[in-house]
């Protein structure tokens, strides 16, 4: 009984060595110097409410896309079985993110306030002209949680920031604007100009053809990614993304044409674009047995980003989760690419040209 207690107690030690070489190894490089920050990346547009091939109001479509836990947040819900942003950190922490910093009545004064003393008020500037708005501050507080940084930063203090940054710029213009947050609670926004868009979810307007120009053309990188915290949380840790953008394009083509990198996971399946979530048509068997065709998207299990647009059509069930095998995707095959600055596009995957 003793030798086998002995041995019992030699593998325990073992493996908690092991467990303190990985941690050492791995995860202090990236979690312990705190050396990145949390991103997102919004879109100012000043003819948002146009921007949607639906039949219903803009105002109504965006409030049935934003509802992110058991909460009503603008009179809307979402059913159980579809995605909520709490399944992306584990159950024992989703309380609300609320509990650890401000409380109600703090927003409701001083927040007030110190928005009102420090913030330009630009009245022709509504909320409703940062895309999925809601979507991108919900997806802040959770990766604040998850990343263990013990505070929030509240919905109208961000709106704030926002208004303020957009106050100098020519409001007749869309805009990317890069919200950037440290772990101090430093929150950076930087506008810079994007391209006009007549309609936000036209990629999934399949009766007319993109001309050559619109259609992006996306290749297969070179190597499986990683997959990590920070391949599904948006953060300045991007050097595999770079990397395979660096690999991939094709550098003979014009600055600005539209090219983008299909990344997979060392399991060989598709996880997403190097700058958007994707998403592949395949045909699926309904419960009645009958064959159709859905558009499908890599699960986050893959190691895909959580991506705002993604969740927003997943909502709506517009696209459903399944892996995507890597060897299943064809050249010459259409895929749809999105993100919150371009919206819905379209894609053909094509020959990667090998780089001398």
């Amino acid at each position: 009984m003793k030798r086998k207690q002995k041995k019992e107690k030699v593998l325990t030690d073992w493996h908690r060595s092991q467990v303190e070489h990985i941690k050492q190894l791995y995860l202090e490089p990236e979690f312990g110097h705190n050396v990145f920050e949390i991103i997102t990346a919004i879109r100012y547009d000043p003819e948002l409410s146009s921007n949607t091939i639906f039949d219903e109001d803009e105002d109504e479509f965006l409030a049935s896309l934003t509802t992110y836990n058991t909460q009503e947040t603008s009179g809307n819900t979402v059913d159980n079985d579809q995605i909520q942003w709490s399944d992306l950190i584990n159950s024992s922490n989703s309380e609300s993110f609320m509990s650890s910093g401000l409380n109600e009545t703090t927003q409701s004064t001083e927040i007030d306030a110190y928005i009102e003393s420090n913030y330009v008020v630009v009245d022709a500037i509504e909320e409703s002209n940062f895309f999925l708005y809601n979507e991108h501050w919900n997806r802040l507080q959770f990766s604040m949680e998850y990343f263990n940084w013990n505070f929030v930063i509240p919905r109208e203090l961000l709106l704030g920031k926002l208004k303020e940054a957009m106050s100098s710029y020519d409001l007749t213009t869309p805009y990317k604007i890069r919200v950037s947050v440290n772990n101090t609670g430093r929150v950076d926004v930087v506008p810079t100009p994007t391209t006009r868009r007549t309609n936000l979810f036209d990629g999934f307007d399949f009766h007319s053809e993109p001309t050559d120009s619109d259609m992006w053309k996306v290749y297969i990188n070179r190597e499986p990614i990683l997959v990590s915290p920070f391949t599904s949380f948006k953060t300045t840790k991007r050097d595999q993304y770079n990397k395979a953008r660096e690999a991939s394009l094709d550098n003979s083509l014009p600055m600005g044409s539209p090219q983008e990198v299909l990344l997979y996971n060392s399991a060989g399946q598709v996880t997403e674009g190097s700058i958007t979530n994707v998403a592949f048509l395949r045909k699926k068997t309904e419960e009645n047995g009958e064959i159709c065709e859905r558009w499908v998207t890599p699960p986050l299990s893959s190691g895909c980003l959580c991506g705002v647009v993604r969740h927003a059509l997943l909502c709506k069930n517009l696209i459903e989760e399944d892996v995507v095998p890597l060897k299943e995707v064809e050249i010459g095959e259409e895929v749809l690419l999105f993100n919150a600055i371009m919206g819905v596009v379209r894609g053909i995957i094509v020959q990667r040209k090998e780089k001398s």
